[in-house]
């Protein structure tokens, strides 16, 4: 009677090392998925296409040139705090 329960307490956390394993890197990349740095990468592509587009705009006489300047420079300026912040950590 012993042993079968040693046998069934081996098989019960043979199974949980298992899936500690396996489950790790699915847990790790699930965590750094919502690091702010990692959404930072995610924003910056969209960004700069903007970035692009409005200074088009602006060479096509779309948008007035002061007004984009002000609009791009606070952006700019907010999201290098941003980029500060997260690689300072």
């Amino acid at each position: 009677m012993l042993d079968e329960g040693y046998n069934i307490w081996g098989a019960v956390a043979g199974v949980l090392g298992i899936m500690r394993i396996a489950l790790a890197p699915i847990v790790r990349r699930l965590i750094n998925c919502q690091m702010p740095s990692e959404k930072l990468r995610a924003l910056n592509a969209p960004f700069l296409e903007t970035e692009q587009h409005l200074t088009a705009s602006v060479n096509d006489g779309l948008i007035e040139h002061d007004q984009l300047c002000l609009i791009m420079w606070t952006t700019k300026c907010c999201i290098e705090k941003l980029r500060a912040k997260i690689h300072d950590r």
